[in-house]
């Protein structure tokens, strides 16, 4: 959190304070949290903290996989340091807009009384063109911030316990790892038919250049953004339970779920048998996000939820 800390940033904050009046302020998460004594200093706005994540879970969860024991020491330690911290920030706030209700239990449970709701993130829908839709065939793909320790771990597990059963049946297919901050050692991976492609100029055009999404995710909270902006574009995905947690998806229909090494392959090696399962399951995705998860819908909730606020 003291990484985000920043006197430019606090001097520019000061200034907009100063020179506006604002009714709401939201926290974008709780790395701005160690900002709201400017804002309470400086304007009489309700503070509401938009939570992407319960933080200390996150910590909790890797723990729960780690198997030296000195590193799963040291991460309990910074678990309940978090923990105690996103506790302290509730005195400071006024409401909490989480991202899964999944969230805003966990919220709940930690003593948190005040205005809570469960908001997800929304997308914009958009027509796709048929230039858009080139597929590369028997292709699977992976696409994350790779800074952020939980899709390192998932990849990791992939990579060991998954990829080789999947190369055995299907020697054809092809594995692809994208995004940002990637770690230098999935450069020298040295397996055959997986390419770490690193960052991308445009995500969207390697989401649809690509058939089978994977998001083997093995601790995290929150809502995995990816999830829905590759539902929204039609993919079929693979995604562990935690991976899709907090998404109103379901498994065989919508979105494919898998917990196991075993499962995991055995869902992949199904979508690269059938095309017409892989196309019918990005359909229902499609269908979701634009029913549950469309901006417009999204906007409207989180307005209602501030002017609630307001009136409190």
């Amino acid at each position: 959190i003291e990484r985000f800390i920043s006197i430019d940033f606090t001097k520019k904050l000061q200034l907009i304070l100063e020179e506006n009046s604002f009714d709401i302020v939201i926290i974008e998460s709780l790395f701005v949290t160690p900002y709201i004594p400017t804002i309470k200093a400086l304007s009489k706005a309700k503070i509401v903290l938009r939570a992407h994540n319960v933080e200390h879970k996150i910590w909790e969860r890797i723990s729960l996989n780690t198997k030296n024991p000195i590193k799963k020491r040291y991460i309990n330690l910074l678990a309940k340091r978090l923990m105690k911290y996103e506790i302290k920030v509730f005195d400071q706030i006024d409401g909490i807009a989480a991202m899964t209700s999944v969230d805003e239990n966990s919220f709940k449970e930690l003593g948190f009384t005040k205005n809570t709701k469960a908001i997800p993130t929304g997308y914009m829908i958009k027509s796709l063109s048929p230039s858009q839709l080139k597929v590369e065939e028997n292709s699977i793909f992976h696409i994350a911030s790779m800074d952020w320790l939980p899709n390192v771990e998932g990849i990791n597990w992939f990579l060991e316990k998954v990829w080789g059963e999947i190369q055995i049946s299907h020697p054809n297919s092809k594995l692809y790892l994208a995004g940002r901050e990637m770690p230098d050692t999935f450069y020298n991976l040295g397996l055959k038919n997986v390419t770490t492609v690193g960052k991308v100029k445009s995500a969207k055009a390697f989401y649809l250049s690509k058939k089978i999404m994977i998001v083997p995710v093995l601790s995290g909270s929150g809502m995995r953004i990816k999830i829905i902006e590759g539902m929204a574009l039609g993919k079929v995905i693979i995604s562990t339970s935690i991976g899709a947690e907090g998404i109103k998806c379901a498994s065989g229909i919508n979105i494919l779920i898998a917990d196991t090494p075993k499962d995991f392959a055995k869902a992949i090696c199904k979508c690269l048998e059938s095309p017409e399962f892989c196309e019918k399951i990005g359909e229902n995705a499609r269908n979701l996000i634009a029913t549950e998860y469309s901006n417009d819908k999204i906007s409207k909730k989180m307005i209602t939820f501030f002017e609630e606020l307001k009136l409190s």
